[in-house]
Parts: C-alpha cells; structure tokens; sequence
C-alpha cells in the first residue's frame, strides 16, 4: 500500500530513465570488477551475462530504444578468453527524447474510484477500445548472395505490434460487420509511417 500511495506521486518516465540508469551503473561496476579481479571466475561471467541479457530485454524488447539511445555490448563482445570487454552507454538527450515517445502518463499508478457515478448501467451499448502495443525483436540476415560475400553479420529488427478491439453496437454494427481490421499486407501499407 505504502508503494502504491507513492507511486501516485511519481512520473513514469523519471522511473523508467532511473531503472536503466541504475542497472547500467550495476552492469558498469560488475564488469569493471570482473576486469579487474574476475579471471577465471565462471560465476561472475554468467552474472554479468545475464545483467547485459536483463538490460536488453527491457531496453530493446519491451521499450525498443534504439542503440544511438542505450549502447548495450552484444554477446559477442565477450574476448577469446571469456571476458567481457564493453561497458554499456548511452546518450542522455537521446535517452529522454526516445522515453518521451514511448512512456506516457501522469504518474506510474493512478487512482481510479471504482464506484464511478458517471459509469453506465448498461455497459452492453458501450463502445469499449483498447490497446495493446508491444514490441519485439529478431534477427534477420543481411545478405541477399551469402556465396559471393564474406559474412556480413546480421541486422536486428524490432516489430512493433498493436491491436484495438472496438465493440459496435446499433448502425455502426450495421455498417461494420467486422469489429477486426488489419493493415493490408501490401509493400506501400507497411512501408507507411502512419
């Protein structure tokens, strides 16, 4: 309760920027241990992967900052003799301007009284919308002749998804048989930045 009465208080994207700061500033000081000290430390090499693994997970899967935004080493910055060699960065205008676009809200918990006198009785002729907007990422070959050329590496991209359902009643489900739509799998339709 105490969390949630504060969390009231508090803007979302101030809470996202300082999660990745902070877990950039965990993952920095684990890997300038590890350089100094880790050697053969099988268990802290493990951790620091999965510190760097955490950190794109939540800054490219589920935010999908770009990496001009937060420069996170990939798995293969790991050295011939398992070290890590990269610390993470980031640019802090970069940062905000993307958190801007992506993180919206007053605060990170907002109160909502639940015996709202101005809900209707019949919710059955309500139109109801909703969003789910989610991202995710995969990897995708940059090479149209891998024969004639040397290995060129991969490229990631991110997919952005987003679905709304609207529940239509009287003429608009007339007019409207289908309450789904979809962009046309066409080249122009997902081409468009609209």
């Amino acid at each position: 309760r105490q969390a949630a009465l504060a969390l009231q208080k508090v803007p979302p994207r101030d809470l996202v920027r300082d999660i990745i700061l902070a877990k950039t500033e965990l993952y920095n000081a684990d890997l300038a241990a590890w350089q100094a000290h880790g050697g053969d430390d099988e268990p802290h090499r493990r951790r620091l992967a999965s510190e760097r693994r955490r950190l794109e997970q939540f800054c490219y899967d589920w935010l999908g900052l770009s990496w001009a935004a937060v420069k996170i080493p990939p798995a293969s910055t790991v050295s011939n003799s398992g070290m890590e060699t990269v610390p993470v960065a980031f640019d802090a205008v970069r940062l905000e301007a993307e958190l801007r676009r992506r993180v919206f809200g007053e605060s990170v918990i907002q109160y909502v009284e639940a015996a709202n006198p101005s809900a209707p009785d019949d919710w059955s002729n309500v139109v109801v919308a909703g969003s789910d907007g989610s991202t995710y990422k995969s990897v995708m070959s940059i090479d149209t002749a891998r024969a004639f050329v040397d290995d060129a590496g991969s490229e990631v991209v991110t997919f952005n998804n987003s679905i709304v359902y609207l529940h239509l009643e009287g003429l608009n489900k007339q007019r409207h048989p289908t309450p789904s739509y979809s962009v046309p799998i066409t080249r122009s339709a997902i081409d468009s930045p609209t």
